[in-house]
């Protein structure tokens, strides 16, 4: 099972039309986490195609620290290759990383974790719990019985709320989770 983090454009200013709510979550993102083989293999390709400039130029001037630092410290070249295959396979493990981070600065709205088998399931399962998320309201400010009112409206989490372990460790008790 795969973990995917979903974000949420910024939003801009447009009438709340069916249309432009569909237009809206067409935009969606969802960043699978885990080691990227693309980006590990094709590191500079990678993070060009993803707009990851600040990266790429990170990248480039560390690769070349490492050669300018080899050829002044005289290291084997053996050693520069391993020091560049080690980078990429840092580059391969943190690549979700770079990407929510970017997602981040251009202020996407980070609405939590879905964990399905693969993207599309991950979408289907996220879009069940955002409509429900999304409808709540207008059925909270319809008129309701007086027995029905004195309870708080439920939402449902955007996030996927199935599976409450992220990584090895629980939620604390008392914190909402499930036990």
């Amino acid at each position: 099972m795969a973990t995917y983090a979903v974000f949420e454009p910024p939003l801009k200013e447009q009438s709340a039309g069916i249309a432009d709510v569909l237009a809206h979550a067409e935009r969606f993102k969802f960043v699978r986490d885990g080691f990227s083989w693309l980006a590990f293999l094709f590191t500079p390709f990678w993070m060009l195609f993803n707009r990851l400039w600040l990266a790429f130029v990170c990248y480039i001037v560390l690769i070349a620290v490492i050669a300018v630092g080899a050829t002044v410290i005289g290291i084997a070249a053996g050693a520069v290759t391993l020091a560049l295959l080690v980078l990429a396979l840092l580059v391969g493990f943190e690549a979700a990383t770079l990407q929510r981070r970017k997602l981040l600065r251009k202020r996407w709205q980070d609405l939590g974790v879905v964990v399905a088998d693969n993207r599309e399931t991950a979408e289907r399962r996220f879009f069940d719990r955002w409509t429900a998320q999304t409808r709540a309201p207008a059925v909270a400010s319809a008129p309701a019985p007086a027995e029905a009112s004195a309870q708080p409206a439920q939402r449902a989490p955007a996030y996927d709320s199935d599976s409450y372990v992220i990584g090895m460790f629980p939620p604390p008790k008392g914190s909402g989770g499930n036990p």
